[in-house]
């Protein structure tokens, strides 16, 4: 997770900034799975690793973990689907990425207002005893996420050859 705990973050609201980067989200998935041959969503490059789909679906699964560190205020005892049922629901997403990126951002924007200002810096739990990060570093968290794996689905593409990065003409 890129720590916005403390230092230059304190007392910042990056709430505006975030849902600007997320605005673009869903075309920008949209396009490049779009362009991709039906057979590539789901290739391994090497086995063990994970598939323009599984990064697709991961990251608006990722939205929906936030929705629930921000509402929940910890992430203690979260627990991943197992690998069959992962595989599943990111294919189900996959296959209608622009609206389920919609829904995601939408849910996390929703869940992000509601969250006072004065408590930005508040500190939860994470995954393990001890791992404690800032209300606004798990907000930030969605948008890098998803944009790390925008990037991964990419360089997937690069290697069966496709060099066009496939992004919409900003709206």
């Amino acid at each position: 997770i890129p720590q916005a705990n403390g230092g230059g973050f304190a007392g910042v609201d990056p709430r505006p900034l975030l849902k600007d980067l997320a605005a673009s989200l869903a075309s920008d998935f949209t396009a490049n799975l779009e362009a991709m041959p039906e057979d590539r969503r789901t290739w391994q490059p090497f086995p063990g690793v994970r598939t323009a789909v599984d990064q697709a679906g991961e990251s608006v699964q990722a939205f929906g973990w936030i929705v629930s560190a921000l509402e929940n205020r910890s992430m203690a005892g979260f627990q991943e689907e197992e690998p069959e049922i992962r595989t599943a629901v990111r294919r189900e997403i996959a296959a209608n990425i622009g609206d389920e990126m919609r829904r995601g951002v939408a849910a996390w924007e929703q869940a992000m207002d509601a969250v006072p200002a004065d408590e930005l810096d508040a500190m939860i739990p994470m995954f393990f005893p001890g791992w404690e990060e800032s209300l606004q570093s798990n907000m930030i968290y969605a948008v890098w996420n998803a944009r790390y794996h925008l990037g991964q689905i990419q360089y997937i593409q690069t290697l069966y050859g496709d060099l066009d990065p496939h992004m919409p003409p900003a709206e």
